[in-house]
């Protein structure tokens, strides 16, 4: 009879004790994954603030939620990935991936012209896992900065070129007073210009950036007769006829009172740039049914129809013949904003009836 000795079964059985538990953890694994993946996470990927893609190999995939489906303009659930375009580049990125195991693969992709999404791919166990981030509205938002960089940059060079060159003129010996006296008028009204400007641009990016102030009670009468005080002379003196009808008890409102003078005083100044001499420019106060309307009315020449969608745009100007930065309704559109307010626009440039009416609601304190 052969004899085994100890140190051999006591070998002998420790394999098979690792062996046992290396299959358990294998067995366990496969069960908890199945598990996870096929059941209980379906209902989580549903409602997940993200789009979720599984991909099961770089061409197919067995889930998506309804945000992915949105983004991706996915026809089913599961299928096959579109060939080209940016099913080109997820299967990219499934192999790489799956390469470089523990790396999520990340990128930018423009899904259509007006879609774009921002991915991350992490490979488990030969699946992958697709996070999805709407990235549109960022796009826009870079796309429309950019075309404001752009166009103020053109404002800003403006009234710089006529002000270096006029400066050139002033430096000539020969220059004759009257040009002297016009080269100086014409510096000084530019280097206003651009000092508005940026003035304004400050203003606007104060209220963009400034946390949300605490709001009080605000008697609007009060406060709307302080503005007309500041441009009651301006007006004077291009003869037009400025009043404030307010209806008897309003309620206070809520807001910030410095910045709803700025929004007022805005209003009417663009109504007294604006306006023709004999004009009449009418601010109105009254109750309403969630708070206090504010309506600007003026009998000027109103703004032709083309140029109402446009008006709150920065740097927009209808007309180039009037002073001013193109800043002056976009800070009112801002300052409402704040207030819960909406800002709404009515002209009309022609017939017998024109002018322009601006109106708000503002919420009661």
């Amino acid at each position: 009879m052969m004899v085994i000795p100890l140190k051999v079964l006591i070998f002998c059985a420790v394999l098979v004790l690792i062996g046992s538990v290396l299959l358990a953890v294998y067995v366990d694994r496969r069960r908890r994954r199945k598990y996870l993946l096929a059941v209980p996470l379906v209902p989580v990927f549903e409602g997940a603030p993200v789009g979720v893609l599984v991909l099961d190999s770089p061409t197919t995939y067995h889930h998506v939620n309804a945000l992915a489906c949105t983004l991706l303009a996915l026809p089913e659930r599961c299928g096959t990935l579109p060939s080209g375009g940016w099913g080109d580049l997820l299967r990219a990125d499934f192999i790489q991936a799956t390469q470089q195991a523990g790396q999520a693969q990340q990128r930018l992709v423009n899904v259509t012209a007006e879609q774009r999404v921002r991915w991350s791919v992490s490979v488990v166990e030969g699946e992958a896992i697709v996070l999805l981030a709407d990235a549109s509205q960022a796009g826009k938002i870079e796309r429309a900065s950019r075309l404001f960089l752009s166009e103020l940059a053109h404002e800003i060079q403006t009234p710089l070129t006529a002000i270096v060159a006029h400066a050139g003129v002033l430096r000539s010996p020969e220059t004759p007073p009257d040009t002297r006296e016009v080269s100086i008028n014409l510096i000084e009204r530019e280097a206003y210009r651009a000092s508005r400007l940026a003035r304004d641009l400050l203003e606007l990016s104060r209220l963009e950036s400034a946390s949300d102030e605490v709001h009080k009670p605000i008697d609007l009468v009060v406060l709307v007769e302080e503005v007309v005080a500041q441009v009651i002379l301006a007006a004077e003196d291009k003869q037009l006829e400025l009043s404030l009808q307010a209806e008897a008890n309003l309620p206070h409102i809520s807001g910030h009172a410095d910045q709803l003078q700025r929004a007022f005083l805005n209003l009417l100044d663009n109504s007294v740039k604006y306006c023709q001499p004999g004009d009449r420019i009418d601010v109105i106060l009254h109750r309403a049914a969630n708070g206090v309307s504010c309506a600007v009315h003026d009998s000027g020449p109103g703004i032709p129809a083309q140029h109402l969608p446009h008006l709150t745009q920065r740097l927009y100007r209808g007309r180039t013949d009037v002073e001013g930065s193109g800043l002056g309704l976009s800070i009112v559109e801002e300052v409402l904003r704040r207030h819960q307010a909406q800002l709404k626009i009515e002209s009309r440039s022609t017939g017998d009836h024109t002018g322009t009416r601006v109106q708000f609601v503002l919420p009661l304190a």
